[in-house]
C-alpha cells in the first residue's frame, strides 16, 4: 500500500485517513496494520471525530463503523460529507442488512461498504481505491478551477481592448484583492480572485 521513492524504499502516502469506531482494540489493530503505509488517525467517538474536522484537519478518507454511541455511522458520514466534502467516505461494519447499506450510500455518499471481519488485503485494496478516487476528485477540481480562471482572464483581456484604462484599474485591484484574500484565507484565495475578476 505504500509508495516507493527513487531508492526503492517504501514511505508513507501523503494522504491522511481517519478511522472512527467505538471498539478501542479494533482501532489499535487498524493503526498497527495501516500505520506503516498511511498517516492514520483513530477516534472512538463520532462527535470527537467531527470536532477534528471542525478544527481544520483534512482527511483523504474517512472510515466509520455503523453502531456507535451518540451518532450512528450513516449520521456521522452524512455530517462528514457536509464538513469535508473532499473526503472519500467508507463504512466498515458488522451490520450487513440491506437498509443500512442503502442509507450509507444514499445519505452518507459512501464510496465503499465493507463487512467486518474484513481481511487486511480487502481493506487495503479498498483504501487504495478510496485514495485514488480522492486524488482524482482533487485533480478534477483543480482543473475546473484553472479552466474557469483562464476563461475569465480571456474575457478580461477582450474587455481590455474595449477599455484599456478600466482594464489597467481592474488588474491593479485584482492583485490587491488576491494579496488580501491570500492573507485572510489561503485555501480559498483563488476563488476570491475569480469572483473579483467576474
Amino acid at each position: 500500500m505504500s509508495d516507493y521513492g527513487d531508492a526503492g524504499t517504501p514511505h508513507k502516502m501523503a494522504e491522511r485517513v481517519l478511522i472512527v469506531d467505538d471498539d478501542k482494540n479494533l482501532l489499535d489493530s487498524y493503526r498497527r496494520r495501516l500505520g506503516r503505509a498511511l498517516h492514520v488517525d483513530i477516534c472512538g467517538d463520532p462527535v470527537e471525530a467531527l470536532q477534528l474536522l471542525a478544527d481544520g484537519n483534512i482527511y483523504a478518507v474517512i472510515i466509520s463503523d455503523f453502531l456507535m454511541p451518540k451518532l450512528n455511522g450513516v449520521q456521522f458520514l452524512s455530517k462528514c460529507k457536509e464538513m469535508s466534502p473532499q473526503s472519500i467516505r467508507m463504512m466498515l461494519t458488522g451490520i450487513s442488512d440491506f437498509g443500512t447499506s442503502v442509507d450509507a450510500v444514499n445519505d452518507g455518499n459512501v464510496f465503499r461498504f465493507l463487512i467486518k471481519p474484513c481481511p487486511p488485503e480487502v481493506l487495503g485494496k479498498a483504501l487504495i481505491d478510496c485514495i485514488r478516487q480522492h486524488r482524482l476528485e482533487i485533480a478534477e477540481g483543480n482543473l475546473l478551477r484553472q479552466t474557469l480562471r483562464e476563461t475569465i482572464l480571456l474575457a478580461t483581456d477582450i474587455s481590455a481592448i474595449a477599455d484599456p484604462a478600466a482594464f489597467a484599474d481592474t488588474r491593479r485591484l485584482c492583485s490587491a484583492v488576491a494579496a488580501v484574500a491570500n492573507a485572510i484565507d489561503p485555501g480559498h484565495a483563488s476563488e476570491t480572485e475569480i469572483a473579483w475578476l467576474l
